[in-house]
């Protein structure tokens, strides 16, 4: 954020926009952690956090790189950053339903149907 070329501010006075656009999609990979966590799956929670830290961060990373280098012009790497959680979670949320259709009895805690067993009782 601090490395912001000086020449693009009054060009780009959203510049702050491009570093956190993407904060709202950050929480894509905070839900699934805790929600694995709490089914205890702890290999499904390993994995989609790694999954943004890892196989979407570090290409993205280097491809903001590359494309700034090779245009001269540093804006694509700041894009480049903010766009690894939107990434993230366009990756994640097919896989967030997924798990929700799977295991929604694990998920949906249905109460007890304490009537039915308490006329059995009382017969």
């Amino acid at each position: 954020m601090f490395a912001f070329p000086s020449q693009y501010v009054s060009k780009y006075k959203w510049w702050l926009v491009l570093c956190v656009y993407s904060y709202p999609f950050c929480v894509t990979t905070f839900i699934c952690f805790t929600l694995y966590q709490g089914i205890n799956k702890t290999t499904l929670a390993s994995i989609t956090t790694s999954f943004r830290a890892i196989f979407i961060a570090i290409p993205i990373i280097c491809l903001g790189y590359g494309i700034s280098i090779w245009t001269n012009n540093s804006i694509y790497y700041f894009i480049a950053m903010g766009g690894i959680d939107f990434i993230a979670s366009l990756c994640l949320i097919p896989f967030l339903c997924y798990s929700w259709k799977k295991y929604d009895w694990q998920l949906i805690d249905h109460p007890d149907n304490f009537v039915v067993s308490s006329l059995k009782i009382k017969v």
